[in-house]
């Protein structure tokens, strides 16, 4: 009777159990696969860190209030990669990868009561006019497409950041997340519509 049960438990497991879909998008000519993280997040941490180093390059250390950067970027990541390795619910990573397999972007999301938080995005320096930035934003839209609002934070002193933010549509806010500091950050969020979702998903093909 005990095996019985154990092999119903197993089968409705299996039954309720949806796998995450992967996703490719053309990125000007480069097929591009996103899909959820996994394993570790080294290759993650140094797009991360070559992303943010090269945004920030001609910042001044006293601008962005920091002492090291590069200190800072992997001390930042670090708690990504705690919160990644302890399954933290409604937190969702996604990573890109080229027709290689090598890892070329990444971001984290945070799902809350009536919007979607971006922790961040990353894109290799390379590949930030193809298009990717803007596919690894919205590919959260293909796991939560329920979902109406996006916002997200960045340095105040981070022009680069602001631009690629209007780009995509968002404007700019006072949301300014929990435990950041309003005097260097600002916000920016991204309201819109089910056919919003529908034409933004339409762009992204599941890979089979």
């Amino acid at each position: 009777m005990k095996k019985f049960l154990s092999l119903v438990s197993i089968l409705t497991l299996c039954t309720n159990y949806t796998a995450q879909a992967d996703w490719t998008i053309d990125c000007q000519g480069q097929n591009i696969t996103l899909a959820p993280s996994t394993g570790t997040l080294a290759a993650e941490r140094a797009i991360f860190i070559t992303h943010f180093s090269t945004a920030y390059k001609n910042i001044p250390l006293e601008a962005l209030k920091v002492q090291d950067l590069t200190e800072f970027l992997n001390i930042f990541f670090q708690r990504e990669e705690n919160d990644f390795v302890n399954h933290r619910p409604d937190t969702f990573y996604v990573s890109a990868k080229d027709g290689q397999g090598r890892v070329v972007g990444c971001a984290a999301f945070d799902r809350l009561p009536d919007h979607i938080y971006i922790r961040f995005s990353a894109v290799d320096p390379s590949l930030w006019q193809s298009g990717l930035e803007e596919a690894l934003v919205f590919s959260v839209l293909n796991k939560y497409p329920d979902c109406r609002c996006l916002k997200l934070v960045i340095r105040k002193v981070n022009q680069q950041g602001a631009s690629a933010c209007r780009k995509l549509g968002f404007k700019q806010s006072d949301y300014v997340h929990a435990g950041l500091s309003p005097e260097l950050y600002v916000g920016y969020e991204l309201a819109f519509d089910t056919p919003f979702v529908a034409q933004t998903q339409s762009r992204y093909h599941t890979v089979a």
